[in-house]
């Protein structure tokens, strides 16, 4: 996921999106909400951000599997004695963690 064009394009827009959204929101004088409870800002960049991950999730899961096919990797799988649940997990748990990475480096902007 980390090697995918896709993905870090994705993360980079989202943070230079989310840095400016947050300098917006900061200096408008008319938002009084946004500065009167304070963790609003972090509940919205994470709010925006894992809505466009939702999406950018299911072109990802999609890609794994052409990719697995056309690189012919599937091989090396079929060699190890894994059930499918697990071969499953284990790209699912891959994909959840560099999301939750990013999402910490949101948090960290914010």
């Amino acid at each position: 996921l980390l090697r995918s064009w896709f993905f870090r394009i994705f993360a980079i827009i989202a943070m230079i999106f989310l840095f400016f959204f947050n300098m917006g929101t900061i200096i408008i004088n008319g938002n009084w909400d946004v500065k009167a409870i304070s963790s609003v800002i972090p509940y919205i960049n994470l709010l925006i951000l894992n809505t466009v991950q939702a999406i950018i999730a299911i072109f990802l899961a999609s890609d794994f599997l052409k990719r697995d096919k056309k690189l012919d990797t599937t091989d090396v799988i079929y060699i190890r004695s894994m059930s499918n649940g697990e071969y499953v997990a284990g790209k699912t748990i891959g994909n959840l963690v560099v999301f939750m990475i990013l999402n910490l480096i949101i948090l960290t902007e914010a």
